[in-house]
């Protein structure tokens, strides 16, 4: 049966952002049985600024805007005609996400079911290709006397609800009306087998726009599950909002586990460059502290940035940061533990005592009052936990990971943190076949001075934490004790 409550509804806004917009205008009608029985239109304050194309796009004027109410105003009321109804609009992405904004900026809970006409249309015409709104009133013959204005394109939703009741046979507009409930929170432009035909396993998914550009990159045990989650529930991102109205294709890798799968979307994320992943992206520079002995026997600390920092230059020097910034906020958190010099530290180039001193807050390293040994012993105990950890293995291991459900394998040759390549079954043997050269090789190989990647790092170190995976680890050759 297709619902009997159905309030079809659409915003005007100040711009495309769910973050940095506001509703400008809103049209609601409420249908129940098929039949109308409640309207209403205003205009809002937004309460920000409206941008003058906004404003020549929807023909609204700001005397019109300065004497309409603001959201707050009339909630009650916008809340009372979604009381037990489904929420219809065309791409109901949007309009939903930016009422519940609303609500939300009121500290009060606003949730409906939805339905897009946008996905509707697709469902009954799937042999069209465009199915904006321009293109129902054309194809439909639907009447509109201003375009985008709310009340107004509202009124062509209803009227195209109308035309399908009267159009389509009853059982194929009911099933095609459940696919599209079913399937509600799908971004407009992708089709429903693309999400089911996402597997139930661990891997990476990329999200791609227009002209397939990459959009997002990321990972997951369950790729179905967490490509569902970007668009579903009542608490959308900003992130997730642009991603539901930009997406049109969606691709995926399976992978054994979820080290994996963590491996390969920092790989892709910076080969690929997607518009909304930052948090991997390939850095401009890497930032180093190294430690030198000053004249006075002090130890000070040098910042230097690098593009391509090796493994052995990061594993000797105090620590490894993604901007300068960072590591002068580490520096500073060092100093304020452990009573450092802030010009020994390179955080302040004055001639004499530094700053702190003059505040009776530094102990006088800076013009030779504190004893060098002394001020030492607290630099390298400061600076014990900034340094990166030393590879915990005498040479290199295979790291293994096995998808028990659907008997996938993946095997990761690693030394000193680098990811050198996955590995066949092969590999096991290496340790029983000291005789031949394969194995020093290999460690010959491994053990060459090589272009340091810290999201690797961090992701291998993470592994190594969980003790549930160390049984997973095997040795080639020694090791020395994991210790954290």
């Amino acid at each position: 049966m297709l619902p009997r409550t159905l309030t079809f509804v659409d915003v005007e806004t100040t711009g495309a952002s769910l973050r940095n917009s506001r509703i400008i205008e809103i049209g609601i009608i409420r249908v129940e049985n098929d039949q109308v029985v409640d309207t209403f239109h205003s205009l809002l304050d937004p309460e920000t600024h409206i941008p003058p194309e906004i404003l020549e796009f929807t023909g609204i004027t700001q005397d019109e805007i300065k004497n309409a109410p603001t959201f707050s105003q009339i909630k009650d009321t916008v809340m009372e005609l979604f009381n037990d109804s489904v929420f219809v609009a065309h791409n109901v992405k949007f309009d939903y996400s930016f009422i519940k904004k609303e609500f939300v900026m009121l500290e009060e809970q606003f949730n409906a079911k939805t339905m897009c006409t946008v996905n509707l249309s697709r469902s009954l015409f799937p042999f069209y290709r465009k199915h904006n709104l321009d293109a129902l009133i054309e194809r439909h013959g639907i009447s509109c006397v201003r375009r985008h204005r709310a009340i107004d394109d509202a009124k062509v939703l209803v009227e195209f609800y109308q035309k399908m009741l009267d159009e389509i046979p009853s059982e194929v507009l009911i099933r095609a009306f459940d696919k599209v409930m079913k399937n509600a929170n799908i971004p407009t432009k992708i089709k429903s087998r693309v999400i089911e035909g996402l597997p139930d396993t661990p891997g990476i998914y990329v999200f791609y726009g227009k002209n397939g550009v990459p959009l997002y990159v990321g990972k997951s045990v369950n790729i179905k599950s967490r490509v569902k989650s970007h668009f579903a529930g009542s608490n959308i991102t900003s992130k997730d909002f642009k991603l539901s109205q930009q997406i049109e294709d969606i691709s995926f890798m399976k992978t054994a586990g979820e080290l994996g799968a963590l491996l390969k979307e920092a790989e892709l994320v910076k080969e690929l460059q997607p518009v909304y992943n930052s948090r991997l992206r390939n850095y401009q520079s890497l930032v180093l502290l190294k430690n030198v002995k000053n004249e006075e026997g002090y130890e000070t600390v040098e910042i230097f940035e690098t593009d391509n920092p090796t493994y052995n230059e990061v594993i000797n020097s105090l620590g490894i940061f993604k901007s300068r910034s960072q590591a002068k906020k580490s520096l500073e958190e060092v100093r304020d533990k452990h009573d450092l010099c802030t010009k020994l530290l390179g955080l302040e180039s004055t001639k004499g005592s530094c700053f702190l001193h003059k505040l009776e807050k530094c102990k006088g390293a800076c013009v030779g009052k504190e004893n060098p040994m002394k001020y030492n012993m607290r630099f390298y105990m400061a600076f014990s936990g900034t340094k990166l950890t030393q590879w915990p293995f005498e040479g290199p291991v295979v790291i293994s990971e096995v998808d028990e459900l659907n008997g996938k394998v993946e095997r990761f040759l690693v030394n000193n943190w680098r990811v050198l390549k996955t590995v066949d079954e092969a590999v096991e043997e290496l340790d029983d076949r000291e005789e031949n050269g394969m194995k020093a090789g290999i460690i010959a190989d491994m053990q060459e001075d090589f272009m340091f990647d810290l999201d690797n790092y961090k992701i291998i170190k993470n592994f190594f934490r969980k003790k549930e995976n160390l049984e997973n680890i095997k040795r080639i050759g020694g090791f020395s004790q994991l210790e954290w």
